[in-house]
């Protein structure tokens, strides 16, 4: 089996968990968004935190 064939038949999914961390989960989305293959999905929990979160994901999702 040829690499190729086996990356398109894998896929990989991210669930990153937050609580009021905006600093930590910036860098961790930055992280991911980095990486040579980018996730199928990206998963974030957000423990109930303050709007500023939501507010940046929000912001993230319309970039």
């Amino acid at each position: 089996m040829k690499w190729a064939y086996f990356y398109h038949m894998e896929q990989l999914s991210v669930i990153t968990i937050c609580f009021n961390n905006l600093k930590e989960l910036q860098q961790t989305c930055n992280s991911v968004d980095s990486q040579s293959i980018p996730p199928h999905e990206h998963y974030i929990v957000d423990g109930s935190s303050n709007n500023e979160i939501s507010d940046w994901l929000n912001f993230r999702l319309v970039k």
